[in-house]
């Protein structure tokens, strides 16, 4: 079983050739963006949970200053993937607020820890003209077993947020999500069961100048399934988040080589205009 991939795809342009984008109007156009989820104390009851199989992904992309991508693969703990300014990398592991420092940056990350607790962050902070977006995002396999015919529930805790800002003057947009599912397959891959509640999917945008969302939320929720026969189950829980900011201002220009390089490259680079996608699929 594969958990769905979320990628950050730059087009109309070079990959993984420099791109230097000239800031404008640093205190009229800040986007910001954070989404943060973080679940503890898995229960089932109903049935017997064998061992956790795990997988993370993390990944971060933008076209600002500095501009770059990064990706993570790693099975309980995928490491950060950061774009920005060195200095300003927040530390691994790190799932509390950069906030609105050291622009522009994107980084996402995702661990799910021995304790079974689960945990994601994506945030960026954007000033210069061009787009920047990223994501944190895991699953986690394990086996059920159902010894008397009856329901399977999932327990567990919450504590999620989202924080977006525009506020500048000139147009935009950012927009950020996480989201939450549970489903469970019979021996035959069949799946019985599938939830996501609201109270740990949500997403918001922030289109209008001067526009701010701050939305936290926390508590506890149990899942239940109808009745399942005696046997052996398959249960996976899995979670997301992204971030995407877009700031229409300030210029794209063109990275000046030098002549050396010009003649490795053999045409110069000139990016009039980018835009990244996140494209979510869930399992």
């Amino acid at each position: 079983m594969k958990m769905a991939r979320r990628r950050l795809v730059a087009v109309n342009g070079a990959t993984f050739l420099i791109a230097m984008i000239a800031l404008s109007d640093r205190a009229g156009a800040q986007f910001y963006g954070y989404s943060l989820q973080q679940i503890s104390n898995y229960v089932i009851s109903g049935a017997a949970m064998g061992p956790v199989s795990s997988n993370s992904l993390t990944s971060a992309a933008q076209l600002g200053s500095p501009s770059g991508s990064a990706a993570q693969i790693g099975t309980s703990d995928a490491l950060e993937s950061y774009v920005g300014p060195p200095l300003g990398k927040p530390a691994e592991n790190s799932f509390t607020q950069k906030g609105l420092t050291t622009p522009d940056y994107a980084r996402g990350d995702a661990l799910i820890s021995t304790a079974f607790t689960t945990k994601g962050v994506a945030e960026a902070d954007l000033v210069s003209g061009a787009n920047s977006g990223a994501s944190g995002s895991w699953f986690a396999l394990f086996p059920v077993t159902v010894s008397t015919r009856g329901s399977i529930s999932l327990s567990f805790d919450f504590a999620n947020e989202l924080d977006l800002s525009h506020p500048g003057a000139s147009a935009g947009n950012v927009m950020a999500d996480y989201s939450f599912n549970f489903t469970i397959q019979d021996g035959s891959g069949l799946q019985v069961f599938s939830s996501s509640p609201t109270n740990v999917n949500s997403s918001a945008s922030v289109v209008v100048p001067n526009g701010i969302v701050f939305r936290p939320s926390s508590g506890s929720i149990t899942l239940s399934t109808g009745t399942l026969a005696v046997g052996t189950y398959t249960g996976m829980v899995s979670g997301a988040n992204h971030v995407y900011t877009f700031n229409p201002n300030g210029i794209i220009v063109q990275a000046v080589p030098e002549p050396s390089g010009m003649a490795l490259v053999g045409v110069g680079l000139l990016i009039p205009g980018a835009a990244f996608f996140i494209r979510r699929r869930r399992a």
